[in-house]
């Protein structure tokens, strides 16, 4: 979460004369509900099963970079499948860059909103980032490329991950990029 997928994910899928995709997107087409909306309305649960659906719908994709969600592969099920149908890249940043760029956006997050509906105060903001950082990051830490975008301009960060994709063995043969 706010590492940098849609920003660079359209950039590198252009490099590769890939399409580029947010997961994200595609639950909102599939379910004719804003992310905010399912987790109000339907929870938690609901959102991921969904979100394990859709993502099982890329299975046939070739040729794009997906966005996925910072949830996303937080899975076993879903790591799993990303990994054996696509090159997975981890966009890694430290909890002061992501609480740098969720503090000006946790309105539009349902994570970073309190009970009310409001988004949480800057100490909450990283304490949730903290708990999700942890628990998330053995998921991945699994992924094929592992690519620090911590104290890089955009140019630099696209640049960076071209290279990084393009130098991965087998990436020339049309796999989709889910990107964390």
């Amino acid at each position: 979460m706010a590492s940098g997928k849609t920003t660079l994910g359209p950039i590198l899928a252009k490099e590769l004369g890939f399409t580029f995709t947010d997961l994200d997107m595609r639950i909102e087409v599939s379910s004719g509900l804003r992310i905010v909306e399912i987790f109000e309305r339907q929870g938690e649960a609901a959102f991921r099963a969904l979100e394990k659906k859709v993502l099982r719908d890329t299975r046939s994709a070739t040729e794009v970079v997906f966005a996925l969600g910072g949830g996303a592969l937080a899975d076993e099920e879903n790591l799993s499948f990303a990994l054996r149908h696509g090159l997975v890249v981890y966009l890694c940043a430290t909890e002061d860059t992501l609480a740098g760029r969720l503090e000006k956006e946790a309105a539009g997050r349902p994570l970073f909103n309190d009970e009310t509906g409001q988004p949480m105060a800057s100490s909450s903001v990283r304490r949730v980032i903290r708990e999700l950082m942890e628990s998330r990051e053995s998921y991945y830490r699994q992924a094929h490329i592992i690519f620090n975008v911590d104290r890089l301009s955009i140019d630099q960060a696209a640049r960076g991950l071209i290279d990084a994709v393009s130098a991965y063995p087998g990436a020339d043969r049309g796999r989709s990029i889910p990107s964390l």
